[in-house]
């Protein structure tokens, strides 16, 4: 298949199954049957990430038995480690040595993941009978800091798009030039944030053929590769058009993304990390005491309606979370809220 006949999500999908592949390379053989297991119900990037942990874990367990360091780690030497092993493989995961002498720290948070995807193989090496004892049962996995979740409120968002309209007026020379270049981009894509509540990755890979002005819907590619399609109101069609007729097709893309919907000034399709440093560009100064990312932006979408419309299924659905219940667990405040303002608000007798 050609390049340019690929959509976005089968090209980051290709792109990562060949730098996974790279990362298996250096670890034992038998791990490539864990990781063809898990294939079906876990992301390239999350398995990437696995990858990369059992590195840092594999690194560890030759430094502390020097018979390892020249023959293959088998999958029995696993079975033979005791939960005080694995306690001691926490302990040093808060301050370590790589093998290129970068010095390493995690706090709680990267301990626990890197806990998580060392529990994971112990897992299913043990219910597949590979081994014959499962160490991590038995050792408490490290306590994650809870997240604070920030929102954007209505008058917020507001102040953000007037933000980026107004951003221009204390530049000069070539940043001026530069903002004029992407002003109706970057307004674009955060009105598209703030009004359907898409993922990043779900952005950054639309094309323009999935633009249904007539439906006024999206067609994007969730996790996982599905297909779904998200609606959006005549405020999103009005900069969606206006982008297109103003902007976009006056610029002829490179090779392989011509069909790209929002492009870099490389005439690219534009990337993750170019996304989240324009949105923290604008937001950091009218919002200094909220981290601003474009999930932020996608969450002020689900907030918004669900208090507009109470429905958590319509939220769910809309946002394509995995359950109601991830939803549930996402705005469980605003429900809250909501319940105590109906019953605030009842009265016996008026």
């Amino acid at each position: 298949m050609a390049q340019q006949n690929k959509n976005h999500y089968t090209t980051v999908q290709d792109n990562g199954i060949l730098k996974l592949r790279g990362i298996l390379a250096v670890l034992p053989t038998f791990i490539n049957d864990y990781f063809r297991g898990i294939a079906h119900t876990t992301s390239i990037s999350t398995r990437i990430g696995y990858a990369y942990d059992l590195i840092t874990f594999f690194n560890y367990l030759k430094s502390i038995n020097p018979t390892l360091m020249n023959v293959p780690v088998q999958a029995q030497d696993l079975s033979e480690l005791s939960s005080i092993d694995i306690e001691k493989y926490l302990e040093y995961l808060s301050h370590y040595e790589e093998t290129d002498g970068t010095i390493r720290t995690n706090g709680n948070d990267g301990i626990a993941r890197k806990f998580s995807a060392l529990t994971r193989l112990y897992t299913y090496l043990y219910k597949h009978q590979i081994i014959n004892a499962n160490p991590t049962d038995i050792v408490d996995a490290p306590k994650r800091r809870k997240k604070n979740i920030v929102r954007m409120d209505a008058g917020e968002m507001a102040y953000l798009l007037d933000e980026i309209e107004n951003y221009g007026t204390t530049l000069s020379g070539q940043a001026l030039t530069y903002y004029e270049k992407t002003k109706c981009r970057d307004i674009t894509i955060v009105i598209v944030f703030l009004g359907t509540g898409v993922r990043i990755s779900e952005l950054i890979g639309l094309n323009i053929p999935d633009i249904d002005f007539r439906e006024n819907r999206l067609k994007i590619t969730r996790k996982g590769g599905n297909e779904d399609y998200v609606y959006f109101n005549s405020e999103v069609e009005e900069y969606l058009r206006k982008y297109l007729s103003t902007v976009r097709e006056n610029i002829v893309p490179l090779s392989s993304h011509e069909n790209a919907l929002f492009l870099s000034i490389q005439r690219k399709r534009i990337s993750i990390s170019a996304v989240e440093e324009m949105i923290v560009k604008y937001a950091k100064k009218i919002i200094p005491d909220k981290k601003i990312t474009p999930h932020t932006l996608r969450r002020s979408f689900g907030t918004s309606l669900y208090q507009e419309t109470g429905d958590i299924g319509l939220v769910s659905e809309t946002l394509g979370h995995s359950s109601v219940q991830t939803t549930k667990d996402h705005y469980a405040a605003i429900e809250e809220g909501r319940k105590r303002k109906t019953i605030s608000d009842f009265r016996l007798r008026e």
